[in-house]
């Protein structure tokens, strides 16, 4: 292995000329900037972080440029060098420059990066989906295909957004710019920032993908098959971690959330795991009794209702309301609410002696003519 075509320099390279290659090839080619390559990428990486290990060092050059190797990936003592640690000690363990919190659980075959850091790359914002079902769905519970528009890395230039990467005038090809800012007297802060011009990566295009124009990514369709699990409710969601939109080969994709919602039911109303079920009743069956039939959910109620039904009354049916979700078995309850509906005409005098013959009334007839009261309405029940 040539450790100066590995870091892309000549042979009388100079120290900060080594330090330069090897701060844009490892952040070009780190793993976890990589996702779409991860195999060549955690390779290249090796091979960078070994020459670097080797021609950094004056002592090691020295014998690989005499005899061709330098005790290639050993430290002093013998001792193994994981590259992750190199490009810890070299980028300070902070991560990424510019704040990128790159760094997921490691890279295979080279230990863990960052050990204990807790560091993750960036992920992009979720894209969330609203799906709305009748009741019956959440009842039953079913599986369906869905599909929506996402946006994905551009197969055309594997989300560079062109080809042939050169190195970006802007930072030098750094990835990212110093600036110096004074904070007082005689004091001076440096800010180190991500280059806007390259997002951090030290190279651009020379010309745009002409798939993608240059963004990166593609709106595609694709389709998901989402599990409505009986007995969710209004407002759960289905998650797909890393299922939506990519923007970067940097980023993480984010998940695709789809937002569950219940269509309003004319026969029913939910309330956690019961529900309520509204039968409208003629005031003369409220009187003598009436037959329920109820079509529920595939399942046929039938019950007389005997004796005197008082409006906004309910029957409660245990276990036939909504499945308790995750506890198989488990059923809320189902109450039937009686709305009694009088009649709209006006009685004639005999019927209103009949009814008063079988029901008491807290007042007879009297013998006056009846008073109307004016500005004023006899508002019905809705």
């Amino acid at each position: 292995m040539d450790y100066y075509k590995e870091l892309e320099i000549e042979k009388d390279a100079s120290e900060s000329d080594i330090k330069k290659a090897y701060r844009r090839l490892s952040l070009e080619w780190h793993p976890d900037r990589n996702p779409h390559r991860l195999e060549e990428a955690t390779e290249k990486f090796k091979r960078i972080s070994e020459s670097y290990q080797v021609l950094s060092d004056p002592e090691k050059r020295e014998k690989y440029d005499m005899f061709g190797h330098a005790e290639e990936g050993q430290m002093p003592g013998g001792q193994q060098m994981d590259p992750n640690d190199i490009f810890k000690m070299f980028f300070g363990g902070g991560g990424f420059p510019g704040g990128f919190s790159g760094m997921g659980g490691g890279i295979p075959g080279m230990g863990s990066l960052f050990t204990g850091g807790g560091m993750h790359r960036q992920k992009v914002s979720a894209k969330l989906d609203v799906l709305e079902f009748p009741i019956e769905t959440f009842y039953t519970g079913a599986k369906k295909k869905v599909t929506t528009r996402i946006q994905e890395l551009c197969g055309g230039c594997n989300g560079m957004g062109g080809m042939n990467m050169k190195s970006c005038a802007n930072c030098q090809g750094n990835g990212f710019i110093q600036q110096m800012r004074m904070i007082g007297p005689g004091m001076v802060q440096r800010i180190q920032s991500n280059c806007d011009r390259c997002q951090g990566k030290g190279k651009i295009p020379e010309k745009n993908c002409h798939e993608c124009q240059g963004n990166k990514v593609k709106m595609v369709s694709r389709s998901f098959t989402i599990e409505i699990e009986a007995g969710m409710k209004d407002g759960d969601r289905i998650v797909f971690q890393g299922g939506g939109n990519a923007m970067d080969p940097s980023f993480e994709n984010g998940d695709m959330i789809f937002h569950l919602k219940e269509k309003k039911s004319d026969k029913y109303e939910r309330k956690g795991d019961d529900l309520y079920y509204m039968q409208n009743i003629l005031l003369g069956d409220s009187l003598v009794g009436y037959w329920i039939e109820l079509d529920h959910f595939g399942e046929k109620i039938q019950y007389y209702e005997e004796g005197i039904i008082q409006p906004n009354s309910m029957r409660r049916i245990r276990k036939k309301g909504m499945p308790v979700r995750g506890e198989n078995g488990h059923f809320g309850d189902l109450y039937i609410v009686y709305k009694v509906k009088y009649p709209n005409q006006v009685l004639k005098t005999e019927q209103k002696e009949e009814i008063r013959e079988i029901f008491p009334c807290l007042q007879g007839e009297r013998d006056q003519k009846p008073i109307s009261i004016k500005n004023s309405d006899l508002i019905s029940p809705q």
